[in-house]
């Protein structure tokens, strides 16, 4: 059929439409649902106000305006839809990467289609409610500066009727999704415009420039102290394994006010608030004690979330396999916590869950933490800590390399991927997606209690988690795929992970172009493999064996499976081999690594 023609038969003539108020939105739900979309976008730039966001009265309102310097959405934008009568056997999986399906991601740029998966929100209020929020979730970053659109086909949902009456109505709205329909109608891929359900659109932008902004001409610190000094030859009570462990502080650059956020203009650039205090831990491990000067390497410890580095190298039964990992390498460690993240956190973390208005506090607490990151690297190679007389001239501040667990790996990335000063980097069961991990974390289920007493309805709920991405962009590896691309990194996934899902370490493969290394004990679609030995960056698998994740939006439950692999003989074998010799191996015979093969 002839494009013209169709046109004529799918909306009649020009004047035969009647006028359109555009400030209803699409289908009439206001102006942001769906979300995110074009409506959302004035001049070049985000416009989400915030009297559309269903908060609470007598909340805190939620400052989009602090948006409003993006020229788009995130790469790993999540799209949240009303949607009426979506037929859930026909939504594709993200096991079906690749293989066409009812609902699709559309880059209008190049044509062609993107890696996602859809999903109706499992929570149980919505489930009970009917018509649950129909989500679109990217399984790659889409890239940025493109137009993407989201596609829903008849074959997931019926058309609605607003969204017919948008396309028969007149004025420049209608003309907008007019075009859109005719522009994918001649894309070839597998469907036409009278195939179409919903479609709609929206820009992609980069999230990252606050981060890099802070990062700009970062000053080396030159001030520190330690305030706490135990070694083992001085009676001191410290973990097995432990020679010396040191506490204190260095003087860093803030960029807070009040500790809280950010001093961010219009722009997106943060401004220095001052110095500030930022933690410091060395420990070093008996191994060595009798080493020769200048000789030992050093390793950046990134802690997990709502944690501290002593929980996993002040340990007495050494849970997690750092002290052990610390003296087999025969490293010291140095490290600082996640601002905004930590366990003196958690308190700030539930009072934002029942105040979502002040989401932006974590998210910019959280940037802080990685400019704190990033300023230890370089004090550790440019500054003059290493040269403090408690550490017996012993380091070698060119042997510098990165070992983050969880969120030490999820926020390595985004440190490893600002500097280029970290050897090599190995991060433990990381991931990237904020706004779609989160929800699928064990860790989630102390916060969506309070989240849903604060705010009742379930897809007012999602709407402000596909909102938080954009909140959470300069600190998400996903946004910096492309400085991690080529970078001697390795990623260890546990499979079935009940922390950090699969899913938001497979998008980081795609994101970034790492291979997963085999034997593996399973493939994800459209992520590129290779044979171990070989050299980083890329991911290798360690599978426990234990009960997987629902494939829902639900948070897992806790079964282990995020942190039994890490004391492994094996797993701390291949980290060891990649630390010092930059390659992958495989430590456990011709198999895959699992809970009943995992002895070298």
């Amino acid at each position: 059929m002839v494009l013209g023609t169709l046109v004529v038969a799918l909306w009649g003539c020009d004047g035969d439409r009647p006028e359109l108020d555009p400030t209803t939105g699409l289908l009439g739900q206001g102006l942001s649902w769906p979300f995110p979309s074009a409506h959302l976008v004035e001049d070049g730039h985000l416009a989400i106000p915030s009297s559309e966001l269903a908060l609470p009265e007598g909340s805190t309102p939620l400052p989009t305006e602090r948006l409003a310097w993006r020229t788009g959405f995130s790469p790993v934008q999540t799209a949240a839809v009303q949607l009426e009568g979506v037929d859930a056997a026909a939504l594709p999986g993200a096991d079906q990467v690749g293989t066409p399906g009812s609902v699709r991601l559309v880059d209008l740029d190049t044509g062609t289609e993107l890696p996602m998966f859809a999903e109706l929100d499992a929570h149980p209020d919505a489930v009970a409610d009917g018509d649950p929020t129909l989500l679109v979730r990217p399984l790659k970053a889409m890239p940025v500066g493109h137009r993407v659109a989201v596609v829903v086909l008849d074959d997931a949902a019926p058309r609605p009727d607003a969204f017919q009456d948008v396309v028969d109505a007149e004025g420049a709205w209608p003309d907008h999704y007019r075009e859109l329909l005719a522009d994918l109608d001649g894309l070839g891929l597998g469907f036409g415009a009278e195939d179409i359900a919903l479609a709609w659109d929206f820009p992609i932008g980069d999230g990252t420039r606050t981060l890099r902004g802070m990062l700009a001409d970062l000053p080396v610190p030159e001030a520190w102290r330690f305030d706490t000094v135990l070694d083992v030859d001085a009676g001191s009570d410290i973990a097995p394994g432990i020679w010396k462990r040191l506490e204190g502080s260095f003087t860093g650059t803030d960029f807070l006010v009040d500790d809280l956020e950010l001093d961010l203009d219009e722009d997106g650039v943060a401004s220095t608030t001052g110095a500030v205090e930022v933690e410091l831990f060395v420990y070093l491990p008996e191994t060595v004690r009798h080493a020769e000067p200048g000789t030992v390497p050093v390793l950046v410890f990134g802690h997990g979330l709502l944690a501290d580095p002593n929980k996993f190298l002040d340990d007495d039964g050494d849970a997690h396999g750092v002290i052990a990992l610390l003296n087999d390498l025969g490293a010291i460690a140095v490290a600082t916590t996640w601002r905004g993240l930590t366990t003196d956190d958690r308190l700030h973390g539930i009072e934002v869950a029942g105040d979502f208005g002040r989401f932006n506090e974590l998210t910019e607490r959280a940037a802080q933490g990685v400019v704190n990151a990033l300023s230890l690297v370089s004090f550790v190679q440019d500054g003059e800590l290493l040269a403090d007389p408690l550490l017996e001239g012993l380091p070698d501040r060119d042997a510098v390399s990165w070992y983050g667990i969880s969120l030490g790996g999820t926020l390595g990335a985004v440190v490893q991927a600002n500097s280029d000063r970290i050897d090599r980097a190995v991060y433990h069961v990381g991931g990237a997606a904020w706004s779609m991990m989160l929800e699928r974390s064990s860790a989630w289920v102390t916060f969506e209690p309070i989240l849903a007493l604060a705010i009742e309805e379930p897809e007012d709920r999602q709407h402000l988690y596909a909102l938080s991405q954009l909140f959470w962009d300069p600190v998400d590896s996903s946004g910096y795929a492309g400085d991690l691309s080529g970078r001697s990194d390795l990623l260890q996934m546990a499979v079935g992970d009940d922390t950090v899902t699969n899913l938001a370490t497979e998008l980081l493969l795609r994101s970034t172009g790492w291979p997963l290394f085999q034997p593996a004990s399973y493939l994800p679609a459209a992520v590129g493999v290779t044979d171990m030995p070989g050299v980083g960056p890329g991911a290798t698998q360690f599978d426990p064996l234990l009960e997987h994740p629902p494939e829902e939006n639900r948070p897992a439950e806790n079964v282990g499976s995020h942190t039994e692999p890490r004391t492994w003989e094996s797993v701390r074998y291949q980290t060891l081999r990649f630390l010092r010799s930059g390659e992958i191996v495989h430590p456990c015979g011709q198999q895959a690594c699992t809970a009943e093969n995992q002895d070298l």
